[in-house]
């Protein structure tokens, strides 16, 4: 329901579900461009402004070809908190 609130209608299993170790800070690039609507909103930034952001901290897989393109959620949320504490 909430994600079909925000816009989102075919969440993949990642939004959905935790990690297995609960600690794992990435999501994958798909993930996080479903998301920017409803994460610009909420932090009252431009889209673009956050894509930029989400490019910023996206990992290529390793050596190029082990594990998939991603996104370390925590780098982007601090860099958000970052952004939104000096404008105040």
């Amino acid at each position: 329901y909430f994600w079909k609130q925000h816009g989102i209608r075919n969440p993949s299993q990642e939004l959905l579900f935790p990690s297995s170790s609960q600690v794992d800070p990435h999501l994958s690039l798909e993930a996080m461009r479903l998301q920017i609507p409803r994460v610009a909103l909420a932090r009252h930034i431009s889209e673009k402004k956050l894509e930029f952001i989400i490019d910023q901290y996206t990992e290529k897989p390793f050596m190029g070809v082990f594990g998939q393109t991603c996104v370390n959620v925590l780098k982007v949320n601090l860099e958000l908190d970052h952004d939104s504490s000096s404008h105040t």
